[in-house]
C-alpha cells in the first residue's frame, strides 16, 4: 500500500505541474490575445488577419481548457484514492495486533454479508461477504 501511495503522490505531483504549465500557457494566450486586439485596434493588423489569428488562438484556448480539465479530474480522482487509502491504512494500523474480535472491528472491515437459501440436497449455504476496503 506505502508504494502505491508514494507512487500515486508523485503522479499528483507531475499532474499538479502540468495543470501550472498548461495554467501559465492559457495566461500567455489571453495576454497575446489582448496584444492582437490592441493591434487591430490602432490598425497594425487588418480585420481578415485579425479574424485568421483569433481563430486559430480560440482553437488552441480551447485544447488548454480540454486538457485542463481532464487533468483536474485526474488529480481529483487520485486525491480521493489517497484519502481512501489513507482510511485504509489508519484501520490496518489500528487492528494490527489485538486478542480479541469486536463488533466494532468487524464493523470497520466488513460492510455487509450476504446469506444465501440453503440447499436442500447438501445442506449448504452461499455466504459473501462485502468489505469496506
Amino acid at each position: 500500500i506505502l508504494d502505491q501511495v508514494m507512487g500515486n503522490h508523485n503522479r499528483l505531483k507531475e499532474l499538479q505541474s502540468q495543470t501550472a504549465n498548461l495554467s501559465g500557457q492559457r495566461n500567455a494566450m489571453n495576454q497575446k490575445l489582448s496584444l492582437l486586439y490592441d493591434d487591430r485596434i490602432k490598425g497594425i493588423v487588418s480585420e481578415q488577419q485579425f479574424i485568421q489569428l483569433k481563430a486559430g488562438f480560440d482553437k488552441e484556448y480551447r485544447k488548454i481548457e480540454e486538457s485542463l480539465a481532464t487533468l483536474q479530474d485526474k488529480i481529483a480522482v487520485l486525491e480521493n484514492e489517497k484519502k481512501d487509502k489513507k482510511s485504509i491504512e489508519e484501520l490496518i494500523e489500528k487492528y494490527c495486533s489485538f486478542n480479541e474480535l469486536t463488533y466494532e472491528m468487524v464493523s470497520d472491515f466488513i460492510d455487509y454479508i450476504e446469506v444465501g437459501e440453503k440447499d436442500p440436497d447438501t445442506g449448504k449455504q452461499e455466504i459473501k461477504i462485502h468489505w469496506n476496503l
